[in-house]
């Protein structure tokens, strides 16, 4: 008898869990036929058609990847690949309405999750072995930052998790191909937003398919120049449109499959650590990049552009603490976006500087401390590295001043060199008015004066430099510049003149010809309170950004036009390209 229970347990169960079969959404049951290898068209034409008005099942197709080990995906590769093919197909409807809009969104939810899927199962060892065997042994690694866009398409290795979603002879015509699409479904305004929001999704979960060095999607989308500026033109609009999409920016994560690709020297597991990625240091990782090179007209356009969509987020700054790695694990993201200023500071010094992007940078760098003026948040950060950043970027620019031809320079440059080093002035004010509240310790502050005294050559070129254009010419054209500049040289030319007699005077005492930072500090210290500084009116304010998008309407109208020309000019080659196909085949 005791038996006989445990049987009709046992029937029970069963029919339990074919009913639970039986009830899977039909979605679920064609992914399950498909990635078992089944054809499940039929052999009809318009089956994907159909398929893609089905609504995707988003965490079916991620539980698959997460419950399937890497030798499972290896034999469904095919069927992986061709679903991948067919998720391209909806995206070229333009523009898209109704049923055509459905197929897109539900294309671009499963594009999403097959690529999230594919990264997020670490390859074995053997897989991970032959991915290196490929690009010549030694690790499948690709740091885009180390090679430009020319290199990039010669350089790609291949990478197993690519190879589950398409062969990697055809990877390029692939990735091009579906980022064309995706930049025609962002530039175009008859797209609808929700199909606009999954396009950006989709760009975002390739960028963070997996960490920044082994990312293989990655490249193409640095070197896809349509794209970029799409992907960016949109997200400057979202930005502008929508205050609380700024908090989405800093504060949500994205799952990322995060796993390393190493191979080990014998044998051995590749690694596999999970990290949450948070958004915007996706988006401070891509403008690194880009920054990298701005001697191209288009690459200055995409530059300033993320400059002008840091400006609109550093005006609304958030501190958050993502996971960079390194020793910023509990670094708010202010400190990441202060480090990505000193990297543009320091390698831009070229011999015709961006005087234009400095700006820029400078003034994210004021919204920056305005915020930490207004919350008095002490930062931990090691401002010394800001501070020689600022130094450098006004000494270059007045060694640029001094090289132009007499007479033939163009003003409107000179004066921009001019305004680069009252900018840095006036930020060198704010440390010195508002720097007590917060810097991390006195101990800072006090060094911040030191640098200043250090510097005190430098801050003599510009005085002079300003006064010199000041008594030439009533009418000079740089007048107005060289007397913001000499207004903005006041307080330190004050610390130079208080301190630097007192130093000699203390190392004259101490029969000392050199005097270490230590001891210049003790002296510092002991001389505040005789120090009299001006206080410089709205030094904390600054003009919003809102305001000052009209200037700019001649940039983002020509942006707009390449853009739209970009995409006409893919459209009429992928048309001929068909055209050419299309004859071949029908010479057979």
């Amino acid at each position: 008898m005791h038996f006989e229970a445990n049987d009709d347990l046992l029937k029970g169960k069963q029919r339990a869990q074919s009913l639970k079969v039986g009830m899977k959404e039909k979605v679920v049951q064609l992914y399950d036929r498909h990635f078992s290898g089944e054809d499940i068209s039929g052999g009809s034409d318009s089956f994907w058609n159909e398929f893609f008005l089905l609504r995707a099942n988003v965490r079916y197709l991620q539980a698959h990847f997460e419950r399937c080990a890497w030798d499972e995906l290896a034999c469904q590769k095919p069927a992986i690949r061709r679903l991948f093919g067919h998720c391209t197909a909806p995206l070229q409807n333009h523009p898209a309405m109704g049923q055509d809009a459905i197929r897109q969104a539900n294309a671009l939810q499963t594009l999403a999750s097959l690529i999230r899927g594919a990264f997020s199962c670490p390859p074995t060892a053997v897989a991970a072995a032959e991915a290196a065997a490929v690009v010549g042994g030694g690790g499948v690694s690709v740091n885009v930052g180390d090679v430009d866009e020319q290199q990039m398409d010669s350089q790609r290795p291949n990478h197993p998790n690519l190879d589950l979603l398409m062969p990697p002879n055809d990877a390029e015509s692939i990735m091009q191909d579906l980022l064309h699409r995706l930049a025609c479904c962002l530039s175009d305004d008859v797209v609808q937003l929700p199909i606009k929001a999954l396009a950006i999704n989709l760009l975002v979960t390739m960028a963070t398919a997996c960490d920044l060095q082994y990312n293989p999607m990655l490249s193409y989308l640095v070197s896809s120049r349509v794209v970029q500026d799409a992907l960016l033109l949109a997200l400057f609009e979202a930005l502008h449109v929508n205050r609380s999409f700024i908090a989405t920016l800093t504060y949500s994560h994205t799952p990322s499959a995060g796993h390393q690709l190493v191979v080990a020297e014998q044998s051995g597991p590749a690694s596999s650590v999970p990290e949450p990625t948070n958004l915007l240091v996706v988006f401070l990782e891509y403008c690194s990049i880009i920054m990298q090179d701005t001697r191209e007209q288009s690459m200055f356009n995409s530059c300033k552009l993320c400059f002008f969509i840091l400006t609109a987020i550093s005006e609304q700054t958030r501190h958050r603490a993502p996971t960079l790695g390194v020793d910023l694990e509990s670094a708010p993201l202010a400190c990441a976006l202060l480090d990505l200023l000193v990297e543009f500071c320091h390698s831009h010094l070229m011999r015709t500087l961006p005087a234009e992007l400095y700006q820029s940078a400078l003034l994210i760098l004021h919204r920056l401390l305005c915020y930490q003026k207004r919350t008095e948040i002490r930062l931990h950060y090691n401002w010394h590295h800001l501070w020689s950043a600022l130094f450098t970027s006004a000494r270059y620019a007045l060694s640029c001043y001094q090289k132009q031809p007499v007479g033939t320079a163009e003003p409107q440059f000179l004066r921009s060199l001019l305004s680069l080093v009252s900018s840095v002035c006036l930020l060198l004010n704010f440390f010195v008015t508002y720097g007590d509240t917060f810097l991390p310790t006195c101990e800072v502050y006090d060094l911040l004066f030191y640098e200043l005294i250090r510097m005190k050559s430098l801050f003599e070129d510009a005085s002079q430099l300003s006064l010199s254009i000041i008594s030439s010419d009533p009418d000079h054209p740089l007048r107005e510049a060289a007397m913001q500049l000499d207004r903005s040289l006041v307080n330190i030319r004050s610390i130079i003149q208080h301190f630097s007699p007192r130093i000699d005077e203390w190392a004259e005492a101490q029969g000392q010809r050199s005097l270490t930072q230590d001891q210049v500090l003790s002296v510092v210290r002991s001389n505040y309170e005789s120090l009299t500084l001006r206080l410089y009116s709205q030094l904390d304010c600054f003009t919003s950004f809102r305001e000052s998008i009209p200037n700019e309407n001649a940039y983002f109208r020509q942006l707009t036009r390449k853009i739209v020309t970009s995409v006409r000019k893919d459209a009429f080659d992928a048309s001929q390209q068909l055209q050419a196909k299309l004859k071949d085949l029908s010479s057979l």
